[in-house]
């Protein structure tokens, strides 16, 4: 169980079945939410895995949010909490597909967001690719936050300005805006 940490599901509780998977820290959570102000705007959340930050975005207001994973089985169960936590069905969606295909699906279809926060399994190499599939669907002042193994290093691709970097022990979190 994974528990909500801030707006109107604070202390509700997410089921996380898949003990694979590596949820961002409380911690980091609320740091990054007293960072950035979610209210109003277009929400991506990338490798959503629980789906933890995507339904911590919801809980603090976001307009509309979408959630992108590969693994059928957490898809399906982020899509029980949100019916448990009575998430209107108008306000997110997932896309149970790889992340290329699934920015590829919101490029096609003319969607950008205001925040896009990606958090890739810890192994993961392509960072730079990432990042500029991602210009793509992000809005021109929009914010890609990036979280990663503080013993990985991220490069700033040269068509992005790094805003900021913190540093949660062994989670690290760049923030970049094109």
């Amino acid at each position: 169980m994974l528990r909500i940490s801030g707006g109107k599901f604070k202390n509700r509780q997410i089921f996380v079945k898949d003990l694979r998977v590596k949820p961002t820290q409380e911690i980091v959570r609320q740091s990054l939410f007293n960072m950035i102000d979610v209210s109003g705007c277009f929400f991506l959340d990338v490798f959503s895995g629980s789906g933890i930050i995507g339904i911590e975005a919801i809980s603090r207001g976001t307009k509309f949010t979408t959630f992108i994973d590969n693994n059928f089985s957490l898809c399906k169960q982020l899509g029980k909490n949100l019916q448990k936590l009575e998430v209107n069905k108008e306000s997110y969606r997932i896309i149970c597909n790889s992340w290329e295909k699934g920015i590829d699906i919101l490029e096609t279809e003319s969607i950008s967001f205001d925040i896009i926060f990606v958090d890739p399994f810890y192994n993961f190499h392509n960072y730079e690719e990432l990042i500029m599939s991602l210009t793509k669907i992000v809005k021109e002042n929009g914010i890609i936050v990036v979280e990663y193994s503080s013993r990985s290093e991220i490069k700033t691709p040269e068509n992005m300005k790094l805003i900021t970097h913190k540093k949660y022990g062994e989670t690290s979190l760049v923030f970049l805006q094109p």
